[in-house]
């Protein structure tokens, strides 16, 4: 087989997602810019629980300097520091209610999202699409490199160990939609906000964003880009 070896440095904005029809008020204290293109990556504290990003924002390679990693307890996944603390608190709260949320994916490094983004790129281009025609393929199976959450380690996949059921229909999924607030992380794909977010229904996938945000966000019945004034 032939090895194609174009490769991506940043993500191409894509389509505008439409707005959705109906929108709720927001007291969001952060409203940040919806220009697409690089995000820088925030420096205080709590820029960064908003940092928002998406295939149309997105941080660049520099990220993996100005991250401070931690493993999450108990575990090999990787968090930022904030953001480890936080889930561990999580995790011990539910075990108490007799429920595991297992930490499947946090950090991702850049360079790793690069490389698996081009693996699809590639494959892609082999089977003989155009480059345009890759790209909107591949960024709809994979992040580009810079606008996954897993690249600035702030969110976290996680799986319940003791069901073969959909992540949706688990208790360890109940207890994170009564509960995760708490600890300040929310739910940052939902089911009914496909059109908003772009990315499809992920039960799985975590955000921390603080504990005022996280209950904030909560209330309102948004997604994180609607909170933001970005949808």
């Amino acid at each position: 087989q032939q090895e194609v070896t174009t490769s991506v440095n940043a993500p191409s904005p894509e389509t505008t997602v439409p707005e959705t029809t109906t929108k709720q008020e927001t007291t969001a204290p952060v409203v940040q810019d919806n220009t697409p293109g690089n995000v820088d990556y925030p420096s205080d504290d709590a820029s960064w629980k908003l940092i928002c990003l998406n295939r149309n924002r997105y941080v660049g390679s520099e990220v993996e300097n100005q991250i401070n990693l931690s493993y999450v307890a108990g575990s090999g996944e990787l968090m930022d520091s904030r953001a480890a603390a936080a889930y561990e608190k999580m995790y011990d709260a539910a075990a108490e209610d007799g429920i595991y949320l297992t930490p499947c994916s946090g950090y991702r490094s850049y360079s790793t999202q690069k490389r698996l983004y081009n693996e699809f790129f590639n494959e892609y281009l082999y089977q003989g699409y155009s480059e345009e025609e890759a790209h909107n393929l591949t960024s709809k199976r994979r992040n580009p490199p810079g606008s996954s959450e897993h690249n600035i380690g702030i969110c976290m996949d996680i799986i319940c160990a003791s069901s073969s059921a959909n992540f949706q229909n688990t208790k360890a999924y109940a207890w994170l939609d009564a509960h995760a607030h708490e600890y300040g992380f929310i739910l940052r794909y939902p089911e009914d906000k496909v059109s908003v977010t772009g990315v499809k229904f992920e039960p799985w996938h975590w955000r921390y964003v603080g504990v005022e945000n996280a209950a904030s966000i909560k209330n309102s019945g948004l997604c994180l880009e609607e909170y933001l004034g970005l949808a």
